[in-house]
């Protein structure tokens, strides 16, 4: 049970608040605010952002329905495409709850009892999923809202079981995606379309693609135009957003927010500036060094998204540099581009044998340079994204 500031608010205006405990699942939490409460609503916000919520609406120990508190009718309008395709224009009307809207179309003989019986379960999932995925959440309990009539009752875990394997994608796309509410803008052309070829077998209409990521539309948005499951939809461009082509927040947000770093280790300082002159702009921010003794520390305490690294440094040369990273776990994976000054058969072989993951001799122009960089981000993000989520599997 909870502690004591969880009372029942019986004729109480006001909400009560709790936060996630460190180590305790949100579904135990909710489980806990269910079962201490006789009826009631409880809403589930994420405290990083907190302009949408989830309501879950409960009474006797079980769910009787659930759903966001912002934005929820481009939830509804995606959902009912899914599920009810010949009545994807219905909308609830002005002021018009959705709970009451969606038994409205039972009592019009729309839909049969056992059809809305499903759809709320549906609904329901969907909020769920995207309040559970909350690792660290901020619960408000507020007093009891009459849904009427109660057609669903259902304990907690028969909805949740289900939906684990989405409760665990979702937690994963977070940090790119805050929920499937939040806007999508096309913050790199040039990124997006040279990088999209690669999920065109995916996504046959790219074009379409990117015309609804400059109006700033929702994931539920761009999912029910392009009649795409919402989720398949956030995976699929899930390198996209690491890759900063697109972005869950606008350009005058992203101005405000933190860069993904990429390291180079060179010597000389005409190249230092000469290889952030061509980064920066793509919205990455460089970090410079040019003692290789300093550089794996520093690796392991900024954790990069990629390094550059010369192959003709002072002390440790770039393939013993390249070769010590790979040695720490956390830095395994870690994209690295190795630069030399000559391109003979014996450099690529060094290179290889050191575990970069690519090779560019110098010259090189600016171009070279950012084709090897989107194409090794896009293929490490597809790589890390797959493999998460198989062992949550």
């Amino acid at each position: 049970m909870l502690k004591a500031n969880h009372r029942y608010l019986q004729g109480q205006a006001h909400t009560e608040k709790s936060h996630s405990r460190y180590g305790k699942k949100t579904v135990e939490i909710l489980r806990d605010i269910i079962r201490a409460y006789p009826a009631g609503q409880v809403v589930i916000h994420d405290p990083i952002n907190r302009a949408v919520g989830w309501r879950i609406y409960f009474s006797q120990g079980c769910i009787n329905f659930a759903e966001s508190t912002e934005g929820s009718q481009q939830c509804l309008a995606y959902l009912l495409q899914s599920c009810l395709p010949a009545y994807q224009g219905l909308q609830p009307q002005a002021g018009q709850a959705h709970y009451a809207f969606l038994c409205s179309l039972w009592e019009s003989g729309y839909i049969s009892l056992k059809q809305l019986q499903s759809l709320l379960t549906i609904v329901t999932q969907e909020a769920l999923i995207h309040g559970l995925a909350i690792s660290q959440a901020i619960y408000y309990v507020e007093q009891p809202v009459s849904l009427d009539p109660i057609l669903m009752s259902t304990s907690l875990w028969n909805l949740v079981l289900p939906i684990e394997g989405n409760i665990q994608q979702w937690a994963l796309l977070k940090s790119e995606i805050p929920s499937p509410l939040s806007k999508l803008y096309m913050i790199n052309g040039d990124k997006f379309f040279e990088s999209a070829g690669y999920i065109s077998d995916t996504l046959s209409n790219i074009q379409e693609m990117a015309e609804q990521l400059t109006r700033g539309q929702s994931l539920y948005q761009i999912a029910q135009t392009l009649d795409m499951k919402v989720d398949h939809l956030a995976v699929l461009l899930h390198p996209l957003l690491k890759l900063g082509a697109i972005s869950a927040r606008s350009a005058t947000e992203l101005r405000q927010f933190h860069r993904p770093q990429i390291f180079c280790v060179n010597n000389k300082p005409a190249t230092q500036r000469y290889l952030a002159s061509i980064i920066e702009p793509e919205g990455f921010e460089v970090l410079h060094l040019s003692d290789p003794i300093r550089a794996i520390p520093a690796l392991m305490k900024r954790s990069p998204v990629l390094a550059v690294i010369d192959a003709d440094l002072p002390r440790l040369d770039g393939y013993q540099l390249c070769r010590m990273v790979r040695r720490r776990d956390a830095l395994r994976d870690l994209p690295i581009i190795m630069t030399t000054e000559n391109d003979r058969l014996g450099d690529r072989i060094r290179t290889h044998l050191s575990g970069a993951t690519a090779y560019l001799p110098q010259p090189f122009n600016d171009q070279q340079l950012l084709k090897i960089i989107r194409l090794l981000l896009l293929n490490f993000f597809c790589f890390f994204l797959c493999r998460t989520l198989t062992s949550n599997i």
